[in-house]
């Protein structure tokens, strides 16, 4: 498995016209992003690893999952490694604690930098499910 540096930013890949499809599956448009920013393979990102390049990255999917989609922290966490809602819980703390530090301080940590990307890019290619009109019945 091949990680860039968190600090280097790859060049665009060829698959850009991939932006302007817009997807209703959080987690495909999740897999998009990373292909599109970083060149890398939803599975690289989401084995069970403590390496901090990686962790980093997981993290960043667990925040954008939590705030973007109503699935519950325990389908993210199971669908990202099989991790339990605390680990999302953990994922959320961390880049609230880095935004708070970016906003404070102007100091941009590289979990930050990365869940901005993605975020930037999963926004772009998610389209959530549109809600059903519900019939209104009139009653006499």
């Amino acid at each position: 498995m091949v990680i860039p540096s968190l600090l280097e930013e790859l060049p665009a890949t060829e698959n850009e016209q991939a932006e302007t499809i817009k997807v209703q599956d959080p987690f495909q448009a999740v897999e998009l992003a990373l292909i599109n920013s970083y060149n890398l393979n939803f599975d690289d990102v989401c084995i069970r690893s403590r390496r901090r390049d990686v962790k980093q990255f997981r993290q960043a999917i667990h925040e954008i999952l939590r705030r973007h989609s109503k699935l519950s922290l325990g389908v993210i966490g199971d669908r990202t490694g099989h991790y339990d809602h605390a680990t999302v819980l953990n994922s959320k703390r961390n880049v609230e604690q880095c935004e708070f530090i970016f906003h404070k301080t102007g100091t941009k940590y590289p979990l930050l930098e990365i869940f901005i990307e993605l975020e930037t890019r999963f926004l772009i290619l998610w389209q959530p499910e549109k809600k059903k009109p519900r019939l209104h019945l009139i009653h006499p």
